[in-house]
């Protein structure tokens, strides 16, 4: 009788300790979460930041390159206009 009573305290304190130790995990868990979330959130902004930089940058490029060859980008929208024309035509 003896023996099977400190069984069931052995069962009893072993299912007791095995519970703190999935609720540990679980915080853990939930913790690692939230800093994956808040560093992919974190590289996403970095990344919409860099593509508006680079975007803006050929913006200003393109607008000087206009300001500096007006003639040469008239010829090429014209030639790039009728080429499009012709493949949309076919």
């Amino acid at each position: 009788m003896k023996t099977a009573l400190k069984n069931k305290r052995a069962v009893r304190k072993f299912r007791t300790d095995l519970n703190a130790d999935i609720r540990e995990i679980k915080r853990a868990l939930r913790d690692a979460s939230s800093d994956v979330k808040s560093k992919a959130s974190l590289i996403a902004h970095e990344a919409i930041e860099n593509a508006r930089n680079r975007s803006l940058a050929a913006r200003d490029s393109a607008e000087d390159y206009i300001v500096e060859k007006p003639f040469k980008t008239v010829g090429l929208a014209l030639v790039a206009g009728c080429l499009l024309g012709f493949l949309i035509h076919k």
